[in-house]
């Protein structure tokens, strides 16, 4: 009973008891918030961008760097919390540098703490979490572990080191406080950082007073000091009193007249005051109302990408992922490699085959980051580097290939591929320390083809001659057959494009086989580039789709090769009107045996002169029902050869489309191929294959 009436006692004392009560401000509240928002989302993104691309090395480095700026930081905090104040005064009093800085800080202990020990506590965390996810990943790839088991390791190694070390700071923060006020935040600059913020919560501070105001602080001085300001009080007494008399005297007057106007002033400055801080709190919020709503809806977009369904509702698995999850990794022979995290396929059979834009591709690789680079498996064409040496940026396949072939790509799939731009004139030497990232699509450079051998083979080479990126200080790198060759820019090579697939590319179906390819996009329900379709008794190849015609080539040459006709007797120039030139025999001859003649439509063929760039051939065309193929057209047939093109050349002859864009003589007797153009229409029958073409509507 005793013990109760005690206890209630005191409780009633401790009740009664009033506590200063310390208002607590909204709008430090707002602004740290906002700061901490800001700094958490771009050191998350630094993070993202940067870290994951760092050495092993450099990322304990820095993990341990990070772990102790956190450490370092937590002590700050606490000690602002624990620290003297009357012992910063004293010094403050005799004007020691720094000490005002300590007691400001002293008195704002709550929001010193919360940058210390929140803001900068989150900014440590996430960036040590990024460092050892980065370990993590290049500890798994080199050492072939686990990557559950070495997440789990660094996660833990991580939270112990940062845990222990938060410990082990707060016992030294409490008994050494004031060393570490005094010292740390002065050497740091967190000063004036501090201070900043600060002008910015207060509206109009200014940081010269803030870091140097005498006048508000609550001096408490030593014994000596206070004798000493005694004595001169003393001293000046009678004279203060005679002064204070007559200023009085003097601004009674003064001060009447001044009242009125200062009280006025007052209130028009503590409305303002207000409207600012509810003009300043309603922004605030509604700023952080609209990046929550932001990145809100871009959190579920990327979730959406990184977690895709089928139409269904159903769970889809990624390429990257399918392909790495299942694979079976080789360090000799004929396979796929894992080096450095990059998934690599070399020698001459594997499985890497992939549809994509209805072309048959092989895969190169599969990148760090879960993008996937991919070459055409036959060459789309035949042409010149350049009349001269140039950079391949400057090239005439680079314009090409982003110019015209990008059009029967969908962007969307796309990342912007890597072209190393260094010159290489000894094969031992190859390096890529400069890199163009402003294209899609490119060609295949030295070090990747290289890369792809095994046993002297490559899945790249098919016996043909084909350009390379890479170019030396006199000539180009082309690959001859399975070799290396140092060639005349001004030659016809083979033209191999390559893209970059985005590391979101879904995997739809197929195993990776030249028959079952693997699939990343739904089978459509309309006729593509490279479809095969019946007309009559003949089989075509969609080569080009140009508003709302489809232009075809024929898929064998005519007559199967057996016959042959001379381009022109007087000109190297495709022209219908002329007598006895192949243009007129097309247009009437070969016309009218098709039984679908009607169905053709009138189109415009390209006839100017290739001579150093494919865009000459765009200065002269026509219009007829039936051509052949040009220059700059797509070819998908590769083993289809020695047939006349539709442009000459600058001293009077024809291209023939070889193993090289060869030149003969318009009088010769060559194979053709004859193309033309029909109307869009729908798909009645068959898979668009070759064995199965499609029959349209109509």
């Amino acid at each position: 009973m005793e013990k109760k009436k005690y206890r209630e006692k005191y409780s009633r004392k401790v009740n009664k008891k009033k506590m200063p009560k310390k208002i607590v401000d909204l709008k430090w509240v707002v602004t740290i918030t906002i700061t901490a928002f800001l700094i958490s989302m771009a050191f998350s993104f630094l993070s993202e961008a940067v870290i994951s691309n760092v050495g092993i090395v450099l990322s304990i480095i820095l993990l341990f760097i990070v772990i102790g700026i956190g450490v370092l930081f937590d002590m700050i905090g606490i000690s602002v919390t624990v620290a003297d104040i009357n012992t910063f005064n004293s010094m403050a009093s005799k004007r020691v540098g720094g000490a005002t800085v300590a007691v400001k800080f002293i008195k704002n202990a709550e929001k010193l703490s919360s940058f210390c020990n929140d803001v900068i506590g989150d900014i440590c965390g996430i960036i040590s979490g990024a460092l050892s996810s980065s370990i993590a990943i290049i500890l798994s790839t080199k050492l072939s572990l686990n990557i559950l088991a070495i997440t789990l390791l660094t996660t833990g190694l991580v939270a112990a080191l940062t845990i222990g070390g938060k410990a082990l700071g707060k016992g030294i923060a409490i008994n050494k406080s004031n060393v570490i006020l005094y010292n740390y935040p002065k050497t740091l600059k967190i000063d004036f950082f501090f201070v900043i913020i600060f002008t910015i919560r207060s509206g109009s501070v200014n940081i010269k007073n803030e870091l140097n105001d005498e006048e508000e602080l609550e001096v408490i001085d030593i014994d000596d000091d206070i004798e000493e300001e005694e004595e001169v009080v003393e001293e000046n007494k009678d004279k203060s009193k005679e002064k204070e008399k007559e200023s009085k005297e003097k601004n009674k007057n003064k001060n009447k007249d001044k009242s009125t106007v200062k009280k006025a002033t007052g209130k028009r400055k503590l409305k303002k005051g207000l409207l600012f801080q509810t003009i300043f709190c309603a922004v605030s919020i509604i700023f952080i109302i609209g990046c929550c709503i932001f990145y809100g809806t871009r959190l579920v977009k990327y979730y959406k990408i990184y977690n895709p369904k089928d139409s269904n509702g159903n769970a889809m698995q990624l390429l990257a992922n399918k392909i790495t999850s299942g694979a079976t990794f080789v360090y000799d022979g004929d396979g796929i490699y894992l080096t450095g995290g990059t998934y690599t396929y070399k020698g001459e059979k594997v499985d890497n085959y992939i549809k994509y834009g209805n072309l048959v591709w092989r895969i190169l690789k599969i990148n760090s980051d879960k993008s996937i680079d991919i070459v055409l498996d036959s060459s789309i064409n035949n042409l010149k580097w350049n009349s001269n040496i140039t950079d391949y940026s400057k090239s005439d396949i680079a314009t090409y290939l982003n110019d015209e072939f990008i059009k029967i790509l969908n962007k969307k799939t796309l990342a912007h591929t890597i072209v190393c731009t260094d010159k290489v004139d000894d094969i031992s030497k190859i390096k890529c320390n400069t890199t163009d990232t402003s294209n899609y699509v490119r060609l295949l450079n030295i070090g990747e083809f290289i890369n792809s051998k095994a046993s002297g083979k490559s899945f790249i080479s098919n016996g043909s001659s084909v350009w390379l990126s890479t170019r030396g200080e006199k000539q180009v790198w082309a690959i001859n057959g399975t070799s290396l060759s140092y060639t005349d820019p001004a030659k016809t090579y083979d033209v191999k494009p390559v893209v970059t697939l985005k590391n979101t590319t879904k995997y739809v179906g197929g195993r990776g086989t030249k028959k079952e390819p693997y699939e990343i996009e739904e089978k459509s329900n309309n006729v593509m580039i490279s479809d095969h379709i019946k007309l009559g008794s003949d089989t075509w190849t969609v080569y080009k789709i140009e508003g709302n015609k489809l232009y075809l080539s024929l898929s064998t040459l005519y007559g199967k090769g057996t016959k042959t006709y001379r381009f022109d007797l007087k000109s190297n120039k495709y022209d219908p009107t002329k007598a006895s030139s192949l243009a007129k025999y097309l247009n009437e001859t070969y016309l009218n045996t098709l039984s679908y003649k009607n169905k053709l439509e009138d189109c415009t063929w390209h006839t100017g002169t290739y001579e150093s760039s494919y865009k000459d051939i765009y200065k002269e065309k026509i219009t007829a029902k039936v051509g052949i193929s040009s220059v700059t057209d797509l070819k998908f047939d590769s083993g289809v050869k020695n047939y006349y093109i539709l442009n000459g050349t600058k001293d009077g002859k024809v291209y023939l489309y070889s193993d090289y864009l060869t030149e003969s003589k318009a009088t010769l007797a060559r194979a053709i191929k004859p193309s033309i153009c029909i109307k869009k229409a729908t798909i009645k029958t068959g898979d668009g294959s070759l064995t199965k073409p499609y029959t349209l509507e109509g």
